[in-house]
């Protein structure tokens, strides 16, 4: 918008404060909803809607890294700054790990124009761990033979942003219940946007042992 030619109420419209308070409300809207499409008892009582309804953000967002994308970041402006980030895996900021070194070099040779965020390093993750099981497999890889491969990892896989990927066996597992949960897979990296990039506050939290 070009301040002299607009209108105070049409600017009103575009700014931060209005893109936010808009978000906002699709939130609470999608709230209101989660009893019907949940069932009776599920979702948030009218006490906590109201809640929400009521609710502003005067305080400290959180969110997780998978969720942080360029065009987010970019939309929020000078909203972004500050929020607070639970990185599953390493931000690309954090030069010194091998694995954010590999994916930039990936990145930047397979498609250099392309944003290097926490949605990006997320997906290169997943085709990883795909790649090295789809390497286990003879025959077609399909649906089937694909799951059946998972299921039989028994050796952890290595993937370069978050550690080892399956636990050997359920006596190793820091959760019985869950034998594939590795203390990796189980911690977090704290961060926080800043700049429109995700940068590391603290060293890796691990939430079990």
């Amino acid at each position: 918008m070009i301040a002299r030619y607009t209108r105070p109420g049409l600017g009103a419209a575009w700014t931060d404060e209005a893109r936010m308070q808009a978000w906002r409300q699709v939130e609470i809207a999608a709230c209101e909803e989660l009893p019907a499409l949940l069932g009776p008892g599920d979702g948030p009582t009218a006490a906590e809607l109201e809640a929400i309804r009521q609710a502003s953000f005067t305080g400290p967002v959180a969110l997780i890294d998978s969720f942080v994308d360029s065009s987010t970041v970019s939309a929020m402006g000078s909203y972004a700054n500050g929020l607070l980030v639970s990185g599953l895996l390493d931000p690309v900021t954090q030069a010194s790990s091998p694995g954010v070194e590999a994916f930039v070099k990936a990145m930047n040779s397979e498609s250099p124009s392309a944003p290097k965020d926490g949605l990006a390093e997320h997906s290169w993750n997943g085709f990883d761990l795909f790649g090295q099981v789809a390497k286990t497999i003879s025959g077609d890889i399909t649906a089937a033979s694909l799951l059946k491969a998972l299921q039989n990892v028994t050796t952890p896989i290595t993937l370069g942003l978050s550690g080892p990927w399956v636990s050997p066996n359920a006596s190793n597992a820091p959760i019985s219940q869950y034998p594939r949960l590795s203390k990796d897979a189980l911690s977090y990296i704290p961060e926080k946007i800043e700049g429109g990039q995700l940068v590391a506050t603290g060293s890796r939290v691990y939430l079990a042992s």
